[in-house]
């Protein structure tokens, strides 16, 4: 998340979740620091070396002895990484927050045995937000999100009370939110999904937040991902043209599942010029986002509020702008990834009839989950129930709240 916002093309970005890389991208060093760290073997395995080795803070700006440390982290016996982590544990936020000691701090929580790394995790509690905001620090926390057992990183989520969306549009923040979101249980992440569900239309066009907002797609309690995607849907045809919020919709496109795949085909089948479906379809950004649909289209893709086949209905409706689409040069895309042809289809049936009023998607208090969430307003047909139990997720433990 340190650079400019994916091309169009990519609804993601690659090596996100490289929690243990090193601070310039590389990765942090696995086993030794070459030649230097066999001179270390000999020196550090020796009993009561590191109670001499002197001030550990001198590591973080010192890639050799790092690398050492490293070394001897990695390849030791039990004692030795012991003595090693009790000569670390008060240094640990500092290296941490350096060049060459946050590989030593992430080795550190890697290799250490339960007692250990709970004492790691004490040292490192009072800076998770120095640690989120370094460009060094963030790999630790992430590596320790990483590592340790979801209960064990509550203090992480107790930090970034009411700072989630500040800490989703940090370029180093993001990716620590990614991983609290893949990693955490739905009733962990309650108050934070809540917090940026909120913000969703601001951090969906964000540089950095529109991250953050894929792993809630991807990852988030299903509860919280249909209150995310009611924020989204009054959006969808301007963000699916949008450079950043268009991977958000390709996402949102990818793991809605059928009903919520049905409420964004309904919202792009209804928009109006400038954001016309065949707009979309003909803009850089829009064309891979429509193109994304027939692939991610769960079979079958038979939506009752669209009159059946999902695919035929766009199809039909991009058929009266095939020329349109020829003359663009990003049009091409769509009419290859539909098959469209000279011969426009029958016109797609109609859903409606749509009510106007904004957006509301609940569960019955106390109901079970599985039970239908009733949904009313616009994009959804009148009357139109949405099951919260959706393919490839997990549901969470019976809802005693609204969504």
């Amino acid at each position: 998340a340190a650079g400019a916002a994916a091309p169009c093309a990519a609804a993601g970005r690659s090596g996100s979740r490289a929690a243990s890389s090193g601070p310039s991208g590389g990765a942090a060093p696995a086993g030794g620091g070459g030649g230097s760290a066999a001179v270390g073997d000999a020196l550090f395995f020796a009993p009561g070396v590191a109670d001499d080795w002197g001030d550990p803070l001198r590591l973080a700006g010192d890639a050799a002895r790092a690398e050492e440390v490293v070394a001897m982290l990695d390849r030791g016996d039990q004692a030795t990484r012991r003595r090693l982590v009790a000569w670390l544990l008060g240094a640990v936020p500092a290296l941490a927050l350096s060049r060459h000691g946050c590989w030593v701090a992430q080795k550190a929580l890697e290799v250490s045995d339960a007692p250990d790394r709970n004492a790691l995790l004490a040292r490192l509690e009072p800076s998770v937000g120095d640690l989120y905001r370094s460009r060094h620090g963030n790999f630790v926390l992430t590596r320790l999100i990483e590592l340790v057992p979801s209960a064990s990183v509550g203090f992480v989520l107790t930090a970034l009370e009411g700072q989630g969306a500040e800490a989703a549009k940090h370029r180093f923040g993001c990716r620590v939110l990614e991983q609290l979101l893949a990693h955490c249980s739905a009733s962990q992440l309650d108050g934070l999904v809540a917090e940026l569900a909120a913000e969703a239309t601001d951090l969906a066009q964000h540089p950095f937040g529109n991250f953050v907002v894929q792993a809630m797609l991807e990852y988030g309690p299903v509860v919280g991902r249909w209150r995310l995607l009611g924020a989204l849907l009054p959006h969808i045809p301007h963000f699916a043209t949008h450079r950043v919020a268009s991977h958000v919709v390709q996402k949102a496109i990818r793991w809605s599942g059928p009903d919520g795949q049905q409420l964004i085909v309904e919202s792009l089948l209804r928009a109006q010029s400038p954001n016309s479906l065949i707009d979309i379809a003909c803009n850089r950004c829009g064309s891979f986002t429509i193109a994304e649909l027939p692939a991610s289209l769960r079979p079958p893709a038979h939506f009752p509020g669209l009159g059946g086949d999902a695919t035929a209905a766009l199809r039909a409706a991009l058929a009266p702008g095939l020329q349109q689409l020829r003359a663009s040069k990003h049009g091409q895309r769509v009419i290859d990834c539909f098959g469209l042809s000279s011969e426009a289809p029958p016109a797609p049936p109609t859903a409606g009839p749509f009510v106007t009023s904004p957006w509301v998607c609940a569960p019955t208090a106390g109901a079970p989950c599985g039970a239908p969430m009733q949904c009313t307003g616009a994009p959804f047909p009148t009357g139109f129930a949405v099951m919260h139990a959706m393919p490839m997720m997990s549901a969470p433990a019976p809802c005693a709240a609204a969504a």
